[in-house]
């Protein structure tokens, strides 16, 4: 992990995420980039302060920006961590695509109200959008008290050979922080498996001997819906991450569809985390 990014309009939730995102770069000794926009109907592209100050609400908009950013530069200095600050204007999640390219992010860091919130500027449905539309992981922090230590963790996916690369992804990330106990969970619904029960325990159990970073378990979940079953089966065992394969988002070829993924981002009170990435990807941690 080289490159991390936080997208903030300095609202409660996504404090919260500039504060995660800068323990996880002290962490792997990366690079945060912190991307603020005013969401406007201009091109996204990044401008600097004395451009973008064009109106006396810009002029207002751009001081109470840099004001934030300076002290964060200034945590981040004492932290030891390189640190780099946008201002633009623009739609959110064009500019976060433009920016993921531009910059060689390989890590994104957003904040979320839980599911009982009222919309908002980065609540809901721009996180879901995000998950969807950038291929790099995307950690999603909720409201509340941050854990910056993940001991119990679950890890969701349908455990075929092509998500492999996910849980290894995933793993990367995962060992630097020295989980207890990483369950594997598999919910199973009436529609989700053509496979037995024996067959899912196969692949599970393949997945096990991957896990050198910490004791894996294995489960199998029932439950009336993949994203349900998820969340419950979370709760039933006290996690304090989830963590989720979002390689392969075509409907017909896995149950985690990119629908899927967007619900449980949406209605998990628990940070989520996304693994989504391209073949060409290098992978956390090398």
């Amino acid at each position: 992990m080289k490159n991390i990014l936080v997208a903030t309009d300095f609202s409660g939730c996504a404090i919260n995420a500039m504060d995660m995102g800068l323990a996880l770069a002290e962490y792997f000794d990366a690079t945060i980039h912190y991307l603020t926009t005013m969401d406007d109907s201009r091109n996204g592209e990044a401008l600097g302060f004395s451009l973008l100050a064009n109106s006396s609400a810009e002029k207002g908009f751009v001081v109470n920006v840099n004001v934030l950013f300076e002290n964060w530069k200034k945590e981040a200095a004492v932290r030891k961590v390189k640190i780099k600050t946008t201002c633009t204007s623009g739609k959110l999640l064009p500019t976060m695509k433009d920016y993921v390219e531009s910059n060689q992010i390989d890590f994104v860091v957003m904040g979320s109200h839980g599911h009982n919130a009222v919309k908002g500027f980065f609540i809901g449905s721009n996180c879901q959008k995000v998950v969807r539309a950038l291929h790099v992981p995307v950690f999603i922090v909720k409201d509340g008290a941050l854990k910056y230590e993940f001991k119990n963790v679950v890890f969701a996916s349908n455990f075929k050979d092509e998500e492999k690369a996910s849980f290894q992804k995933f793993l990367n990330f995962i060992g630097k922080f020295k989980p207890e106990v990483i369950h594997l969970v598999a919910i199973n619904t009436l529609n989700s498996f053509t496979k037995s029960t024996e067959e899912m325990e196969k692949h599970l159990d393949e997945y096990v001997k991957e896990c050198k970073v910490a004791k894996c378990e294995k489960h199998i979940y029932p439950d009336l819906f993949v994203e349900a079953g998820i969340r419950h089966f979370s709760e039933k065992v006290d996690a304090d991450l989830i963590a989720i394969s979002n390689h392969n988002r075509h409907p017909i070829k896995r149950i985690f569809s990119g629908s899927t993924v967007e619900a449980l981002v949406q209605n998990s009170n628990l940070p989520v985390l996304s693994i989504d990435f391209s073949e060409e990807d290098i992978l956390i941690g090398e």
